[in-house]
């Protein structure tokens, strides 16, 4: 397992939609994938194949840790709404919002 910090600046999706017949079979499956403008990263680990161990609950592997990671990223990703301030210049009182 590798950690690798990444700007949320710099990402571009976040796609969770993933085929598990389409992944290599030299590696488990993961979880989502997170695209920036250089790289293509394959994050997580997926739900064991059936007949396998399932992993300790604190262990960071499985499909619902995943998928919250991945939706947690994408909300981060959504510009949220524009919340009117207010600020004071040279006495006078300036608003600035929608």
């Amino acid at each position: 397992m590798s950690f690798q910090e990444i700007p949320l600046s710099e990402i571009l999706e976040v796609d969770s939609n993933i085929d598990p017949l389409s992944v290599e079979a030299s590696r488990p499956p993961h979880c989502f994938e997170m695209k920036t403008r250089t790289m293509l990263y394959y994050v997580g680990q997926a739900d064991p194949m059936e007949g396998e161990e399932l992993p300790d609950a604190d262990s960071g592997i499985g499909s619902n840790l995943g998928k919250t990671w991945a939706d947690s990223i994408r909300s981060a990703l959504t510009p949220g709404c524009v919340t009117p301030t207010t600020s004071t210049t040279s006495g006078k009182t300036v608003s600035s919002g929608t």
